[in-house]
């Protein structure tokens, strides 16, 4: 089979040994493509932009695809979508896989309708499901696109149980809603221990979207303790004021565009992991924390109750508080030790690899249409 995975989300850069792959939507799309080339299936990536010297490059088992020249990055929507369109046709895929709504994901839909062709789409954050259950806070435009994309799915894969309740309950014409399996390896040997822990990690891209300003606010509560921020960034003003603020911090290090196979080590030796979103669906970041032994901290998010409920997390919404329980919490070695235990234990079944490889093949067979359940 055919397989193409969609990954338009600002720039993505990929190389022989995937050395820069960072961001969740870009390790997603490579451990699923991944998946998939172990499966026997010929794997096709389409990226917004990247250093391709050809439109279409091997690396790794995987045919890499670069929709906007590095010339034309600024290429206005209509040219994009018809590139895109393009590409669909050139590369004549058998199933296609997307994340999150917009005019690309409509697009999609459109061309899977018109080849019946299987398509498959990972639901991203909170937005998801407010679009399912009919918000319109985000404007018609956004409704729009949501209705299209379902119309031409065939799986749609939702990041927890309350967004698949969303779909099954408001939306009962995708007939496969599933609840998405993590796309990680547990990770070989034993954590290390309290006293091998450094500092307070945060990760993720350097945009207000994140809300990277709440952090400094606790390490600004917190003088004596060392944060680390890893962040993957772009150019603009935006990321430039956000710089522009950390480095009034003193105890705070920025560490950009750290790639997949190093990130893991900031995990092993952080103390606590701090997410300071307002929502997220279910973050990577929290099971690449949990693989480490590393006790989650939360000010809004908190999916299936990992962090509320698992005893291995700090829920609360006042940054005073909270900064108040990380020092608490840097002063007891045997309650950081009961924490790491639990958020280890609660977090096991995420990260299941050979049952996400079955998982998968199974997804990419019901909407391509071999397999009928």
């Amino acid at each position: 089979m055919r397989i193409l995975i969609v990954n338009l989300y600002g720039v993505a850069l990929y190389c022989a040994d995937h050395s820069q792959v960072h961001g969740g939507a870009e390790v997603d799309a490579w451990m699923i493509g991944k998946m998939a080339h172990e499966a026997g299936h010929e794997v096709h990536v389409l990226v917004d932009h990247c250093q391709c010297k050809t439109p279409s490059e091997v690396e790794d088992g995987f045919h890499l695809h670069s929709l906007v020249r590095e010339t034309a990055v600024d290429t206005s929507m209509p040219l994009r979508l018809l590139a895109f369109w393009k590409a669909l046709h050139r590369i004549r895929p058998d199933c296609c896989l997307i994340k999150l709504i917009s005019p690309y994901s409509a697009t999609l839909a459109a061309y899977c309708r018109l080849h019946h062709t299987g398509m498959i789409y990972r639901a991203g954050n909170l937005r998801d499901q407010r679009l399912a259950e009919g918000d319109r806070s985000y404007g018609w435009k956004e409704a729009l696109y949501f209705r299209l994309t379902l119309s031409g799915l065939g799986v749609y894969l939702a990041q927890t149980a309350e967004q698949c309740e969303a779909i099954r309950t408001y939306h009962p014409c995708v007939k496969h809603c599933y609840r998405q399996v993590t796309t990680h390896t547990a990770k070989e040997g034993q954590p290390l221990s309290f006293v091998d822990r450094k500092h307070v990690l945060w990760v993720g891209h350097l945009s207000q979207v994140k809300r990277p300003d709440r952090l400094l606010e606790l390490a600004r509560l917190l003088p004596d303790r060392d944060f680390v921020m890893i962040a993957s960034t772009r150019q603009g003003s935006e990321v430039q004021g956000i710089r522009a603020q950390i480095e009034t911090q003193s105890n705070v290090r920025l560490i950009e565009n750290v790639p997949l196979r190093d990130i893991q080590t900031w995990f092993d030796r952080a103390i606590l992991f701090v997410n300071t979103s307002d929502s997220e669906g279910f973050p990577n970041t929290f099971i690449q924390a949990s693989m480490a032994g590393t006790p989650l901290a939360s000010l809004r998010v908190d999916p299936e109750g990992v962090v509320s409920r698992s005893g291995g997390g700090l829920l609360e919404p006042d940054a005073r508080t909270l900064a108040q329980q990380i020092e608490e919490l840097h002063k007891s070695p045997d309650r950081w030790c009961s924490m790491s235990t639990a958020v280890q234990v609660a977090m096991q079944s995420y990260y299941d690899w050979p049952a996400a490889c079955q998982a998968y093949e199974k997804y990419f067979r019901i909407a391509s249409g071999d397999l009928h359940v």
